[in-house]
Parts: C-alpha cells; structure tokens; sequence
C-alpha cells in the first residue's frame, strides 16, 4: 500500500511540475535584448519632399541602444527562393513585391556562373576574411554582385551606401547591369525604412550584414479567397464602425505628421506609433475578425493567416538572437506587427524585450 501511495505522489509531484512555467537560470542582465520598432511604412506616409535629416534625432536614440544586429522587414533570401520554385502556392506572391529582386538575382547569377545558394556561400565567406569593416572598394564590389545573385537586396544595398563616390562613377562597376545599379541607388537612397533608418543605422555602426526576418509562407492561407472575403468584409457593419475609428484617427496623424515635418523631426512620431495607446488602437484591426462572424469563417482564417505570419517572423528573430546571446537586436518592422511580436518574444527563456521610450 505504502508502494502504491509512493507510486501516487510522485505521479502527482511531476505532473505539478509539468503544469509550471520553466525559469531558465540566468540573470537579466545576461538575456539577449530585442527591442521591436513600431514603424509607419514611410515611403507610402510621405512624398519626394521627405528629408532623412528628419530621422536624425531617432537614429540619435537608436545608436544609443547600440544593437548588435540589425534585422528588417523583408522575406530572408533563402525563403524567397524557396517561393520561387513553389508557384503553385507562391507564384502569386514572388511576382509583386520581391518581383524585382528575383529578375535583378537571376541576371547577376547568369553573369557570374553561380546558383543563388552558391552567391549566398561567396558572399559568407568572403565577408568573414575581413575584420572591423575595412573593406577594400574592389571587394566590397564583389560582395554587392554576390548578394544581388543571393537574392538579398538589403546586404547589397548596405554595400553599395558604403562603396565611395568615386568608385561608383568608375567603369569598375560596368560588370552589373544599368538597370541594377540604378535600382540599387534608388534603394539605397530612398525613404523606405528599411533603406532610410536600417542601412542608416547599420553604417553609423560600422555593421556589414542586416538581417531579414519578415515572412510571407502565411500567404498561400489566404490568397484563394482573398478577392471575395475582401468585399465581403468591406459590406459588414462592423467594418464600416472600423473604418470611422480609422478616418478619426488618420485625421490626427495627419496632423501629427505635419508638426513634425514642421519641426524637421519625426523622433515624436516615432514614440507615438510605439506607444501602449496607438499599438491598442492598431490592434481594432484585428479584433474586427472577431466581430464579423462570416457563417463560412473566413475571418476566423485570415485571423489565422495573420497570426502564421507574425509567429514566422517571430521564429525568425530568435534564429537571428542565435548568433547574438546576450547582446542586442533592433527590428525595425510595420507598426502592425509590434504588439504580436512582443507577445510571442516576451515568452521565450532568454530574450528581454526594450521599448523606444526605455532609452534614455
């Protein structure tokens, strides 16, 4: 009896055990760092009259946080390529948005002779036969044709902002393509925050690889049917009460917008799209799918596919933190995303979360 008993509490102790939240055994000040931030895409929210200097102040702040690494809102290279060779799923997703980067990728991977992975592998490894960013022109060259193959935009574009003037106007750089090479200054120039804060910032820091962590593998959920769940959800009631939140809403930020192109700084704006009171407000968007009760549950699905989408980028993030234990990351990333990645990273074992306003 005594046995059996034993045999008892100790099924009890374990399962007791299994229902309780594992505590890692490591200090706060050794978890890695990951601060998200909350961004409008800025290339849609302002015209040809957008001033980088706008930004300073931000990057002032950002700099200060000093993260090891930087990761932007783009699908990784070896996920788009992916994409690519599933058009039965993807073929609708790879000819929008990442269009251009497969057409410039395979042009560079036809000159060179090299698969995209093979580009992904040149570029690795010459990057890690340099130390503290001294980089020669002629390499850097190499680097930019190597990333264009792979697929990856970002480290390409970073490269090129790093390359000297002189250097670009030389006939060193006839190996690309015209077309490439404009659309490589454009990005690099341009107010897209990935472009306009993420290489920025990378420079100021002397970093010589972003990362990407955005994800779009959630698309295939949706894409059959996104045309007519669309109007339906514009015919609902419940959208058009969100829609009257939203035009509220867009008439302040408006006002916002401008006072801060008055002021000749965005910083505000920036504390504003991260603080609890807008990411709240930003959240309606998605309470709507819970409010819409399609009898077909299609809202229920694209709650769904929103959701694969965010823990994606989420398990993207923590395969950056990886490489970087106790150290810091930024993400710069649509302010839509910010309050289910900080959910979803808040949970793990040793990641610490930082806001914009935790730094002084």
């Amino acid at each position: 009896m005594r046995i059996v008993l034993l045999t008892f509490y100790i099924h009890c102790f374990i399962l007791v055990a299994l229902t309780q939240p594992f505590h890692p055994d490591i200090n706060k000040s050794e978890k890695t760092q990951v601060m998200v931030l909350a961004t409008a895409h800025l290339a849609e929210l302002f015209d040809d009259s957008f001033d980088p200097i706008w930004l300073s102040s931000l990057l002032d702040t950002l700099e200060r946080f000093d993260p090891s690494v930087i990761g932007v809102e783009e699908v990784p290279p070896h996920i788009l390529h992916y994409m690519e060779f599933d058009e039965h799923r993807y073929g609708f997703f790879t000819q929008m948005w990442p269009r251009r980067r497969i057409e410039m990728g395979r042009k560079v991977q036809d000159i060179l002779g090299l698969s995209r992975p093979e580009a992904e592998l040149y570029a690795d490894s010459l990057l890690q036969q340099f130390d503290d960013n001294i980089i020669e022109p002629e390499d850097r060259f190499r680097l930019i044709q190597y990333f264009v193959a792979a697929y990856d935009r970002v480290n390409a574009a970073l490269h090129w902002s790093y390359l000297p003037e002189s250097y670009r106007k030389s006939n060193s750089i006839d190996e690309l393509p015209e077309s490439i090479v404009e659309y490589l200054k454009r990005f690099a120039d341009s107010r897209n925050e990935i472009a306009s804060i993420g290489i920025q910032l990378a420079r100021r820091l002397g970093h010589t690889t972003i990362g990407s962590i955005d994800d779009h593998q959630d698309s295939d959920i949706i894409y059959e049917i996104f045309e007519e769940f669309s109007k339906k959800l514009r015919d609902h009631e419940e959208y058009h009460l969100f829609q009257q939140l939203y035009e509220e809403y867009r008439e302040k930020e408006k006002r916002w917008i401008d006072g801060a192109k008055a002021e000749g700084d965005l910083y505000p704006l920036f504390k504003h799209w991260n603080s609890p009171d807008y990411l709240d407000l930003n959240m309606e968007q998605f309470k709507l799918y819970f409010r819409t009760n399609f009898s077909n549950q299609w809202d229920r699905r694209r709650m769904a596919q929103r959701e694969v989408r965010d823990l994606n980028i989420a398990s993207n993030i923590r395969r950056l933190s990886a490489y970087y234990p106790g150290e810091r990351i930024l993400v710069i990333i649509g302010a839509s995303h910010k309050p289910f990645l900080d959910s979803y990273l808040s949970r793990l074992l040793d990641i610490e979360i930082v806001h914009l306003h935790n730094i002084q």
